[in-house]
């Protein structure tokens, strides 16, 4: 404040002070009001690339609004704010700032706990993909014969076939025979079926076979049935799967290793963080977090982890619902179904990430059967399950199941036990009963024990144990061992013995090593009701069209009454898998014949091609002799029609295809070289490149008046249309000549020339040389 004050006017050696005061005064409400900055900014030393809104207190404190300070990553803290609604720097815990005003930039200093918390998810879901369907057949066969002098003639056919379009797809499988005990043609599934990637629901009418549950039986029926499908979306992880949580200082890489691989690498800022759903496979292990900041320094936190796909995650659910009439004797009868309807429905519900529940109803033929289940993990070492089921009705009664798996360490155990009660049925058992006469409920007690024991390079050991009362009591006990032997071979042994019910004893041994050019050599000898022995050499053949495989196999038990020899090859062509084998035994000789393949119908054209179980596609490539890729691997070369067939693809996942662009001829160009396709289930796509011919084209080298080249990046019109560029050596690719041409380039700087030239067709890519541009 101003020191000065009197009654008289003052005098002229005062004005000077009255004067400073009054300016003084003047400036104080200026300095005192706030004001804005624009600042680049650094926290913990490293820059972060951005810029922000600051605003200078009168005090000279600086505050900011709250988005910008999320935005530079810095969590908010309640007591920073102040009156205006802005933060104010200086008020928040842990934070502290260096105000730079030469070069307008703030560095802050902020503790790790007051950082913004980033979330990661290694295992991001995409969206659904759309998938697409073009229209056709396809049509799977495998054909067998046999001749011996043992035995009559035999001829089979396995016919597999289906019908594809947008609206879904249309399957149907019979067996033929001819020759054989049982000579005829039974029908096996007749089925339409539609699937959604977006509900991730699939449809079915015709047959097929119930949903269940690993405590339930499945059965076959002709009806209709709506269930999920996980399959068609293989982006989405349906278990729940381990988190991480960690923190830096500083902007930092986080990688995850499993098993040594590296499954997961990302940038995260500075700050705590967690990294949910990591890529880790089922099972139990230990996944390593490295976390290496900007500065180079490296933290490695060691994490266990269990996962199982029998486990939901929380909230996700799955099921299967289905009603119509059971089937029975397949691939006997053609169409043997009960008169009795039945109906079913089971359910899996992801309650928490460690709690799936499970639920089943059935009902059919008088009884109606209805049950519930808990799945749970133990102690990141296992899963434990517990089911109960009852039935009412015509047949009462009541089914308890438990069950454990664990790994611990190099052991694996398996401990399963089953009891009925009563008279307990399902509809598996009521509906194959019908008219047969037979008792087919479940057993009423079964037990399951296996333990697996890693021995490293002394090899493996497992004993397992099976205890069955049904209409008999059996009890089973097996022990098996394996090692490796001789660097690449194995060596193994197994044995079961029953101990209840009727007694049975055999033991197995066997040798087995790969021999160079991809030949396998294995010896086994067995003591069960007599002692056998045998030696088999073998090379199978792969997948690839001109690939050979071969066996050759000699037998015989103790005393040589069972002798056989056997020698069998397999070829597999571009069109079908061919195979023969010779048998000769001590009760004569047998020799046979197969065949399988497929036969496809798209756009109007027939191709011929081995088994195609999935999805497919028909390739144009517009020429004969362009090679096709199929996720970056050469698949085959085009026919005459400038065509191919390219089977192996998966349904509802990106496929990549390609094809050769130096095999295009010099007159044609492609709209494009490479892209991606998601076919239906069993679907075919048509993929068409854009192949086109060019026209009248030719390689043009332009050239001054002096002779030298015309330079690269100067671009040019065709007096009848059409532009181009002028490349290295003067070259420049025209397309569209006529006999006579006129072309104007554009040299730069305002700066041009004209050219005339002759074209002559010549059926190849032409070069015009010495063409003077004035």
């Amino acid at each position: 404040m101003c020191p000065w004050s009197s009654s008289r006017a003052p005098s002229p050696a005062r004005r000077l002070p009255l004067f400073l005061c009054l300016c003084l005064a003047a400036a104080l409400p200026a300095a005192a009001s706030d004001s804005a900055r624009l600042l680049e900014v650094s926290l913990n030393g490293v820059p972060t690339g951005l810029i922000a809104e600051f605003t200078e207190r009168g005090d000279g404190t600086l505050a900011m609004a709250a988005s910008e300070l999320a935005e530079i990553g810095i969590a908010l803290d309640k007591r920073g704010l102040a009156g205006d609604g802005l933060v104010d720097l200086k008020r928040l815990p842990g934070v502290t700032y260096r105000y730079d005003t030469v070069h307008q930039s703030i560095a802050i200093t902020a503790a790790v706990s007051g950082l913004v918390h980033h979330t990661l998810n290694a295992r991001p879901d995409d969206v659904p993909v759309v998938a697409t369907s073009g229209r056709g057949a396809v049509l799977n066969y495998a054909l067998f014969g046999s001749l011996g002098d043992a035995a009559q003639p035999n001829v089979a056919a396995n016919l597999d076939g289906r019908v594809f379009f947008e609206g879904g797809l249309v399957s149907q499988s019979l067996v033929a025979r001819a020759g054989s005990d049982n000579p005829g043609i039974v029908r096996l599934d007749t089925t339409f079926s539609r699937s959604d990637p977006v509900t991730l629901l699939t449809w079915k009418a015709g047959d097929f076979i119930s949903g269940g549950l690993s405590w339930t039986r499945p059965y076959r029926l002709g009806g209709v049935q709506v269930a999920r499908n996980f399959s068609l979306r293989p982006d989405l992880v349906t278990m729940p799967v381990p988190g991480f949580e960690g923190s830096s200082a500083v902007p930092s890489t986080v990688e995850i290793y499993a098993n040594g691989a590296q499954i997961y690498s990302s940038p995260v800022a500075a700050g705590p963080f967690s990294i949910a759903a990591l890529p880790v496979v089922s099972g139990a292990g230990t996944a390593r977090i490295v976390v290496t900041d900007a500065f180079g320094r490296k933290t490695a936190t060691e994490l266990p982890f269990f996962a199982s796909s029998v486990l939901l995650r929380k909230g996700l659910y799955d099921f299967s619902a289905e009603a119509g009439l059971p089937r029975r004797s397949f691939g006997i009868l053609s169409a043997d179904y009960t008169g009795m309807p039945a109906a079913s429905a089971s359910l899996r519900y992801g309650l928490t990430d460690t709690i799936t529940l499970e639920a089943h109803g059935e009902a059919a033929g008088g009884i109606v059967n209805a049950g519930g289940g808990v799945v749970m993990p133990v102690a990141r070492l296992g899963i434990f399950d517990l089911a109960a089921a009852a039935s009412a009705g015509s047949h009462t009664g009541l089914a308890l199941h438990g069950g454990i798996d664990l790994a611990i360490g190099r052991m694996a155990l398996r401990l399963h036990a089953t009891r009925t009660f009563g008279d307990y049925a399902d509809v598996a058992s009521v509906t194959a009963a019908t008219g047969s006469g037979g008792d087919f409920r479940p057993a009423r007690e079964i037990d399951q024990a296996s333990l697996s024991l890693t021995l490293f390079d002394a090899g493996a050991v497992a004993l397992t144990f099976t205890r069955l009362v049904a209409a008999s009591t059996s009890s089973v006990v097996g022990l098996s061992y394996s090692r490796p032997l001789f660097g690449d071979g194995t060596v193994y042994v197994n044995g079961f013995a029953s101990v209840e019910g009727e007694r049975n004893l055999g033991i197995f041994v066997g040798f087995s090593r790969p021999l160079p050019g991809g030949i396998d050599f294995a010896a086994t000898a067995s003591v069960a009701d007599r002692a056998s022995a045998a030696v088999d050499l073998s090379k199978t053949a792969n997948s690839a069209p001109g690939s050979f495989g071969w066996r050759l196999e000699a037998s015989s038990d103790a005393g040589g009454r069972n002798a056989a020899v056997r020698a069998a090859g397999t070829y597999r062509g571009k069109a079908a898998r061919l195979g023969a084998s010779f048998d000769a035994t001590t009760a004569g000789v047998r020799g046979t014949a197969e065949a399988d393949g497929s036969l496809v119908f798209a756009g109007g054209e027939v191709y011929a091609a081995n088994r195609i179980d999935d999805a497919f596609a028909i390739v144009d490539a517009g020429a004969p002799g362009v090679e096709v890729y199929s996720e970056n691997r050469p698949v085959g070369r085009t026919d005459r029609r400038g065509k191919l067939l390219v089977a192996g693809l998966h349904a509802y996942q990106r496929n990549g295809l390609a094809i050769a662009p130096d095999d295009l001829p010099a007159d044609s160009e492609a709209t494009l070289t490479k892209t991606s396709v998601v076919p239906a289930d069993r679907a075919g796509v048509n993929v068409d490149f854009g192949v086109r011919p060019m026209g009248a084209s030719a390689v043009v080298i332009l050239q001054d008046v002096s002779g030298a080249f015309l330079p690269p990046g100067a671009t040019g019109t065709l007096a009848s249309g059409g532009e181009f560029a002028v490349g290295y050596d003067g070259q420049a690719f025209l397309t569209g000549l006529s006999a006579a041409n006129t072309i104007t380039v554009d040299l730069g700087n305002g700066a041009t020339c004209t050219a005339h030239f002759a074209f002559h067709a010549a059926g190849l890519q032409t070069s015009i040389e010495g063409v003077k541009c004035l």
